[in-house]
């Protein structure tokens, strides 16, 4: 008896075993081949650089006639996604960036347009989305120092540090994009700069809704980009709470001022950064730092 039941309950599983990869081979899923994003001028407003560093992407499916988008996640790119859809369906993809250069803060940037586009599923098959945004049309650039200008026209031009040896200048030694890029050299004798923009008004978070500063650079030491509020007396209060480490080749970083602005609540603000040669043990680990930037954008809704 106790034998005759092992075979009924073994052939019992194997006829579950059985349906389960009926169904599995039921569901073939088709495939998505989504490509890193392009990025292209948007003629209503002035936004200087295309540079973008846009690694992932939020990807949504909408089945027409469907009550329903179904979210695919969050997918580094370029990504080849399986999809248990068939026909044409609508591809949504929403550009996201590493906030302040970490992968543990994906977020999408809200700059950028969101790109919706048609595909067609079959099972097995693959389908190429090649994702093309722009800036949105009703954004604020506060200010676009891409370093082509005449020095008279540069922001960054306010020396904190007292001394006149350091400091952001012009220079066409190494280019990220155009004729020029901004330059600063540090020294064992000049060791150490602080730069920031003039006073900025009206940079709170009651008007300002959502705030990143977009910077393209490549430097040999760290940087510490900040705000510095102005209050109505005129006294200062500086935070330099966005760090980007030593880069050898040219970089984009995204960094999400919004909540500095919301904790702070001034109404007026500097844009500094400050930079030093390493040390360790009290001697310079650097003979000698370059630091070059570019295209640094202070963007707001």
């Amino acid at each position: 008896m106790i034998k005759f039941n092992f075979w009924i309950g073994l052939l019992g599983l194997l006829v579950f075993a059985t349906c389960d990869i009926i169904n599995s081979e039921e569901k073939i899923p088709a495939y998505l081949y989504i490509s890193e994003f392009e990025i292209v001028d948007n003629p209503a407003i002035i936004h200087g650089s295309l540079s973008h560093k846009i690694t992932n992407a939020r990807v949504f499916i909408t089945v027409p006639n469907a009550t329903k988008t179904t979210s695919l996640g969050t997918v580094s790119l370029p990504a080849t996604v399986p999809v248990l859809a068939s026909g044409e369906v609508l591809v949504t993809l929403d550009p996201v960036v590493k906030a302040n250069g970490s992968s543990f803060s994906l977020e999408i940037y809200p700059f950028y347009k969101r790109v919706e586009t048609n595909a067609v599923l079959e099972a097995s098959a693959i389908d190429t989305i090649v994702p093309v945004t722009k800036y949105e049309g009703d954004l604020k650039f506060r200010f676009i120092e891409d370093f082509e200008e005449p020095n008279s026209q540069q922001i960054f031009t306010d020396d904190r540090d007292g001394n006149p040896n350091t400091f952001l200048e012009v220079s066409a030694e190494d280019v990220f994009e155009g004729a020029k890029s901004g330059r600063a050299v540090l020294t064992v004798d000049n060791p150490n700069l602080i730069v920031a923009t003039p006073p900025i008004t009206a940079l709170n978070f009651r008007d300002v809704k959502q705030a990143f500063l977009e910077i393209d650079y490549k430097t040999d030491v760290q940087l510490e980009f900040g705000l510095v509020g102005i209050d109505g007396v005129g006294q200062e209060f500086a935070g330099f709470n966005f760090i980007i480490l030593p880069k050898n080749d040219w970089n984009k970083i995204y960094l999400d001022i919004t909540e500095e602005l919301r904790v702070s609540d001034f109404d007026t603000y500097r844009v500094a950064f400050r930079a030093q040669l390493p040390t360790e043990n009290g001697n310079f680990t650097l003979d000698k730092g370059t630091i070059y930037l570019d295209n640094i954008k202070l963007v707001h809704f």
